[in-house]
C-alpha cells in the first residue's frame, strides 16, 4: 500500500501535526508500506533525511505561490500513484488567519485515483456559547470551508480525535469516527541526570525525595482553568502526609510570563515553583517520569486531542481531572469522566487501527 500524507509543516519539534505524521509514517513503513510525508505550507524547504527507504519527506515552502505548490503536489501524486491520500487538517496550519481558502481550492483541483482520508486534528473556533463574537464569525467561515472541502472531495474515511469533534462533524453531515491519539514523547531515560540537576537547584534534592510532592503542567494553560483551586486542593491532601509541594511547568505555553507562577505563590507562598521552558524530547520524558501528579489544563471535551495528555498517559503519570465543570454545555456527550484508555493508544495501536480501516475500505470498493 502507498500512502501520501498531506500536512502543513514538517519542521521537527515545531509542528505537532508534522511530528505526528512522521511518527505514524515510520510505523506504517515498518509494516512494509510506502509513505510520502508532504508538507504544503512549511516555513522552509530544507531537506530532511528520510528515516528509512520506505518513507520520503518533501517540504513545500509558504513563500511559494499556491499555484506553484499545486503543480508540485500534482507531480508527486502522478509519480507516486498513492492508494490513499491522508489529509491531516488543522485550519491555522494552512493559513495563519485560520481561513485556508486557497488551500481548499487547491485540494479541489488535485487529480488522483487515490482514496481520500481526512484526519481532523482541529475543526473551527467559536463552538462554545461563551466564545467571543470574533471567534464565532471566524468559526462560521471555517465551518463552511470544512463543509465545502468534504463535499468536493468526498473522503472515504474521516477521523478525528475526540467525541466533541465527532458530534460537530455530524452536524454538517460528515460521518467521522474517532482515531485515538498516541503520545509523541517516547519514554527515554537519557536526560534523567538533567532533571536531577533541576531538582537539586530547587532544593528538593539531595534531601529525601519522599518529603516532596511534585506536580507538573505541560503545555498551555487554557482560559478559565482554576489553577488556584487545584493548588488549594493539593495542599489539603498533603497536610496529613506532611509533604511539601513543588509545581514545575514545561513547554512554551504554560510559562508565558510569570503569571501562572504568581498564581501558585498566591495560594501557597512556600511552594517551590519553576518553569523549565521549551526542552528536547528526551528532557520532556525525564520531566514526565519525575512527576507525582500532572494537571492537564485542556478542557475535558477536547482532552482527546491533547498530545501532552497522551504523553502523560504513556508515562503512567497520575492525572487530576477534577477541574472539569459539572455543568458543561457539552455534558450530553457524557465526557465528564473520560476513559483515557479509550481516548489514547500506543503508536502501534493507532497504526494498526488505521491500516485495518484502509484495507477494509479498499476491499469494499473492490467488491
Amino acid at each position: 500500500m502507498k500512502i501520501l500524507f498531506l500536512c502543513p509543516s514538517l519542521e521537527a519539534s515545531k509542528s505537532g501535526v508534522g511530528d505526528y505524521v512522521v511518527s505514524l509514517a515510520i510505523e506504517i513503513a515498518n509494516r512494509g508500506h510506502y509513505c510520502i510525508c508532504l508538507s504544503v505550507n512549511d516555513i522552509s524547504e530544507r531537506s530532511i533525511s528520510p528515516p528509512n527507504e520506505f518513507v520520503s519527506i518533501v517540504r513545500l515552502s509558504n513563500d511559494k505561490p499556491w499555484s506553484q505548490r499545486q503543480r508540485r503536489i500534482q507531480e508527486i501524486i502522478n509519480q507516486f500513484s498513492p492508494d490513499w491520500i491522508s489529509l491531516q487538517y488543522v485550519p491555522y496550519g494552512y493559513d495563519y488567519k485560520g481561513l485556508p481558502l486557497r488551500f481548499t481550492y487547491m485540494l479541489s483541483c488535485i487529480s488522483s485515483n487515490a482514496k481520500w482520508h481526512f484526519m481532523f486534528h482541529e475543526l473551527w473556533v467559536g463552538i462554545s456559547r461563551k466564545s467571543p463574537i470574533k471567534h464565532k464569525l471566524i468559526g462560521f467561515f471555517q465551518r463552511a470551508l470544512v463543509m465545502l472541502m468534504s463535499a468536493k472531495i468526498l473522503p472515504s474515511i474521516v477521523h478525528t480525535t475526540n467525541p466533541l469533534y465527532v458530534y460537530l462533524l455530524s452536524t454538517i453531515n460528515v460521518d467521522a469516527k474517532r482515531l485515538p491519539l498516541f503520545g509523541n514523547i517516547a519514554i527515554d531515560k537519557s536526560e534523567n541526570d538533567w532533571m536531577v540537576s533541576q531538582l537539586k537547584s530547587l532544593g528538593i534534592l539531595p534531601f529525601d525525595r519522599k518529603n516532596w510532592f511534585i506536580v507538573g503542567m505541560f503545555g498551555s494553560i487554557y482560559p478559565d482553568f482554576p489553577l488556584e483551586a487545584q493548588i488549594l486542593k493539593l495542599t489539603t491532601l498533603l497536610k496529613p502526609n506532611n509533604k511539601s509541594l513543588a509545581v514545575i511547568g514545561l513547554g512554551g505555553g504554560v510559562g508565558t510570563g510569570d503569571a501562572w507562577e504568581k498564581r501558585v505563590f498566591n495560594v501557597l507562598p512556600n511552594a517551590k515553583v519553576r518553569h523549565l521552558g521549551l526542552q528536547n524530547i528526551q528532557r520532556v520524558s525525564a520531566f514526565l517520569s519525575t512527576l507525582d501528579l500532572a494537571l492537564p489544563t485542556t478542557p475535558v471535551e477536547f482532552i482527546g486531542k491533547s498530545s501532552a495528555v497522551a504523553s502523560m498517559v504513556l508515562h503512567s503519570v497520575p492525572l487530576d481531572l477534577s477541574y472539569r465543570m459539572n455543568s458543561s454545555e457539552f455534558s450530553f456527550l457524557k465526557q465528564s469522566s473520560p476513559d483515557l484508555s479509550k481516548l489514547f493508544s500506543t503508536l502501534g495501536g493507532v497504526c494498526d487501527n488505521l491500516l485495518e480501516e484502509f484495507s477494509s475500505q479498499s476491499q469494499q470498493l473492490r467488491d
